[in-house]
């Protein structure tokens, strides 16, 4: 408990924050918090507030009606099917409905309160639990989701949260596959100031979405609800529909507003359910606590003393929060699943600017590893950017073809395959020759990509086929190396180096490698005696 109040007391003097200590209550249980109880790892709903709705009387026309349902939903993550219970009574609050109060909705009223009274106890949200499993299944009714951990791996899971919500007339419309997708992202949109940072399991009785990671969408509306799901750190998993239905009777008996969208189809609205704003430093805290690379480096600055032979000096610790020192300012250091949306609030939601101002921008407050390179993939990815800007710069130039040789051997192209399994003889690679003109093939096997080894592959090849006028290889440390250059040079060849990271530029050779990979795959045994049917190629 000591090192608990330790660290609020840090924060509270870093925000410069005073407590009066007769408004503080120090190694309390369990405290009553906006209408709740909480303590012991449980939440439960608070004495006052059962007491009011367990004393609260008979509505007598639709105001009284409203206050009383007003009451009861406020603790409706405790109530599963809340709507179905409570239709008779909702059924009397629409326009123009007459308010005639039957055995439908006296029934309805009792049990909402018995239930209410007696409500079950959630589990708090533990971060560092060691199975975080989120269920959810959808229906032309509605969607439902239920978040469940357990401490250790094989403990029983225990309820943490119960949302749902109805689906709208055109959503109800949607193919399954289409619904159970939109649940997934509506309810990890939900529940994201759980899940964001955090590995976990969500489980759907919809098989097709196991493979979502590798589909393509050609839908923009699906599009986006997969690119809402990239900053989340989750696998899905199939269970039958027997197997879920503590989801099921939510996603058919849903409680929230038509109305309500999806991400990125209209903004977000506040949700009543977060009872404390979260700010940058500790959304940016609670991520680097789950993130296995952060958290490393954050160990050894714990250290002591720190060893900085294992951690870069520019790394610090401050309010259990890890910077690095860029240019003389202090950078939050971003774990991995924050990086994608900090790159869309700093490119995509700023007029989608180029590589270094993007870049500019964040630098103001943030760092990752390689973040050019991240930012740079964004843009060239990103939809906007693609439709609406032009190419800059030089055109590219125009192919030439390589002009074909005058004679056989006038114009050989080479180069090396490899590494493949070693072979009983210590063979690894294979050093390729074709011939311009005729397309005749020589295969030798070699050791190694060394110079020496090459150029003594070269000199059995002219000596059986005579001397090339030209050369044509890639920029590999073999044919660039000077005893390669001298040779070519003492001997009138002409060696032509091709563009770099451009192959096709050698595609005699290269396409040559792919039919020798197929039959060397097929025909060698188990791959150990490849260099002895190279011959036989």
């Amino acid at each position: 408990m000591l090192s608990k109040l330790r660290l609020v007391f840090d924060l509270l003097r870093s925000a410069r924050l005073t407590l009066k200590p007769s408004k503080c209550a120090f190694g309390a249980k369990q405290i009553e918090f906006l209408g709740f109880v909480i303590g012991g790892g449980l939440i439960q709903p608070g004495e006052l507030k059962t007491r009011v709705i367990s004393d609260f009387p008979t509505p007598v026309d639709v105001t009284s009606l409203k206050r009383f349902l007003g009451l009861t939903s406020f603790f409706r993550r405790f109530v599963e099917e809340y709507a179905t219970i409570a239709e008779p009574l909702t059924r009397l609050t629409k326009k123009n409905a007459d308010f005639l109060w039957s055995d439908k909705q006296d029934r309805a009223f009792r049990v909402l309160k018995d239930r209410l009274t007696k409500p079950p106890v959630l589990t708090m949200f533990d971060p560092n639990a060691e199975v975080t499993e989120l269920h959810t299944d959808a229906s032309s009714l509605g969607l439902g989701a239920v978040l469940l951990q357990s401490k250790k791996t094989g403990d029983s899971l225990r309820l943490v949260y119960c949302i749902s919500k109805k689906t709208s007339d055109s959503e109800s419309k949607y193919h399954s596959s289409k619904l159970e997708l939109m649940c997934v992202v509506w309810a990890m949109s939900k529940l994201r100031q759980f899940l964001l940072g955090l590995q976990f399991v969500v489980y759907t009785d919809c098989q097709a979405l196991v493979y979502l990671n590798s589909f393509k969408a050609t839908n923009a509306q699906v599009a986006r609800w997969h690119d809402v799901l990239q900053e989340y750190d989750f696998t899905i998993k199939y269970r039958p529909g027997n197997r879920m239905c503590h989801v099921d009777a939510l996603s058919r008996a849903p409680v929230s507003p038509t109305g309500e969208k999806l991400p990125f189809d209209v903004e977000l609205e506040d949700r009543w359910d977060v009872c404390v704003l979260l700010t940058i430093e500790d959304k940016v805290r609670m991520c680097q606590a789950a993130d296995q690379e952060v958290s490393s480096i954050i160990q050894k600055l714990n250290a002591d003393p720190v060893d900085y032979n294992l951690v870069d000096k520019s790394f610090s610790l401050e309010n259990v929060l890890l910077y690095r020192r860029v240019n003389g300012k202090l950078l939050f250091v971003i774990p991995t699943a924050m990086r994608k949306g900090l790159v869309v609030a700093a490119h995509n939601l700023k007029g989608h600017p180029a590589v270094d101002r993007t870049v500019a921008d964040i630098l103001e407050d943030f760092w990752f590893v390689k973040m050019r390179r991240y930012v740079a993939f964004h843009i060239k990815m990103c939809f906007e950017c693609l439709m609406v800007k032009g190419p800059r710069g030089k055109q590219p130039g125009l192919l030439h073809p390589i002009v074909v040789g005058k004679r056989p051997f006038d114009t050989v192209h080479l180069d090396h395959l490899g590494p493949l399994v070693t072979t009983s003889s210590g063979f690894k690679y294979v050093l390729t020759f074709v011939d311009n003109f005729t397309k005749y093939v020589n295969f030798y096997p070699v050791a190694n990509t060394s110079a020496d080894e090459t150029l003594q592959c070269v000199k059995k090849f002219v000596n059986a086929y005579g001397l090339p006028q030209r050369l044509i290889s890639d920029r590999g440390t073999c044919f660039t190396a000077r005893v390669f250059e001298e040779y070519c040079d003492g001997q009138g060849i002409n060696h032509i180096l091709t563009s770099t990271r451009h192959p096709q530029a050698n595609g005699q050779v290269e396409r040559t490698h792919s039919v020798l990979m197929a039959v060397l795959m097929t025909c060698a045994e188990e791959g150990k005696d490849w260099d002895e049917i190279l011959t036989e190629v």
